[in-house]
């Protein structure tokens, strides 16, 4: 897939800074100049999923950053004591956020070595609007917390029609983002964006079998419905920002922890009541129909020894001159928990799954 790269420049005309207990307050007069302003760049993973998906970044990224001094990042000790749900916007061919953050140290002449470390996602969302909100992020760890920041992610309820693709930024080798200090003048941090939830794709292909085909023989076939139900898809977690190449997820145990959803399929032309559509086998040529309907973004971990599964019902009708049979078959599959690969579903009605008259 065709990598897009979009370059944040980040500036500001911020007057004041507030620092971290260990830092030193920075005014505009004694602030580093702009070539000691932390500055980014964002890309998506050139093996990300596509189609239907987040395959650019637009709008607005969340940054967290722990300043550590000249120490290295350490989970007991760390808190996001330098940037907070950073908002980062989009503004036409750069990115700009405000206040503007300088790369910390004691002067000028030891570079500016200190250690800073950072945390982004992707879409933002505002503290206050995720803690009001029913679905997608709807918390955040608090800002004097210590450890890893986080946000907590729920399925929304009517998914997949309103979902949002979620990502979370690491470094291009999917390392996290640890321990970084003061770039060159025209270094910046290099976020690569990977997806943070797992996807069943929007385009699903239904066909039948060349066994089928011949026992069907001069009989057509046409499809009435065709249904998945999702199942024991894990409702609400925590995904650590400290990820690497595979989001860290953690389980939020707290009121319906796992939900199911239900996707009925459409097609104007194969899917149809009784025969009145055109058949996926007319006796003697058969359609490999692909439908761009509604997939499915889900959480990638399953709680316990429940899996997530799809089931998926297909109901039919047989016809043979004017007599018609109804019939219908289902069968399930395990989801992938693989964030990083699209899952399709392909439908092969089989040979003995159909009750031919």
């Amino acid at each position: 897939m065709k990598k897009t790269r979009h370059y944040l420049i980040l500036t500001s005309a911020a007057l004041l800074m507030m620092a971290c207990s260990n830092e030193t307050m920075l005014t505009e007069e004694s602030a580093p100049s702009m070539e000691n302003a932390i500055t980014f760049t964002a890309e998506m993973d050139n093996g990300t999923r596509a189609s239907g998906e987040t395959s650019s970044l637009t709008g607005a990224i969340g940054v967290f950053a722990s300043y550590t001094g000249d120490v290295r990042y350490n989970l007991s000790t760390v808190s996001p004591n330098y940037m907070y749900n950073q908002q980062v916007t989009q503004s036409g061919s750069e990115w700009t956020y405000t206040p503007v953050k300088y790369w910390p140290g004691t002067s000028e002449t030891d570079g500016y070595k200190d250690y800073v470390s950072f945390f982004a996602y992707y879409p933002y969302i505002t503290t206050a609007d995720a803690a009001a909100a029913t679905d997608g992020i709807i918390g955040f760890s608090n800002e004097d917390d210590s450890g890893d920041p986080w946000l907590v992610y729920q399925l929304p309820a009517n998914a997949p029609t309103t979902q949002t693709d979620l990502l979370y930024g690491v470094k291009t080798d999917g390392s996290p983002m640890l321990d970084v200090q003061k770039q060159n003048v025209s270094g910046k941090v290099a976020f690569n964006f990977r997806h943070a939830l797992a996807c069943v794709g929007d385009q699903m292909t239904i066909r039948c079998s060349d066994a089928l085909k011949t026992q069907l023989a001069a009989r057509s076939l046409y499809i009435n419905s065709v249904t998945i139900h999702y199942k024991n898809l894990t409702n609400k977690a925590r995904l650590i920002l400290n990820s690497n190449s595979s989001p860290n997820w953690q389980p939020v145990i707290s009121g319906e922890y796992t939900s199911s959803r239900t996707v009925s399929l459409s097609d104007a032309t194969y899917i149809g009541d009784g025969t009145s559509h055109t058949p996926i086998y007319d006796g003697s040529t058969g359609q490999d129909v692909t439908i761009s309907d509604k997939g499915l973004f889900y959480i990638p971990m399953h709680l316990g020894a429940v899996r997530q599964e799809a089931e998926i019902t297909v109901t039919y009708t047989i016809k043979k001159d004017e007599t018609t049979t109804p019939g219908s078959v289902t069968n399930s599959y395990f989801l992938k928990e693989n964030a990083q690969q699209k899952e399709s579903i392909n439908i092969i009605l089989g040979e003995g799954l159909l009750p031919v008259p």
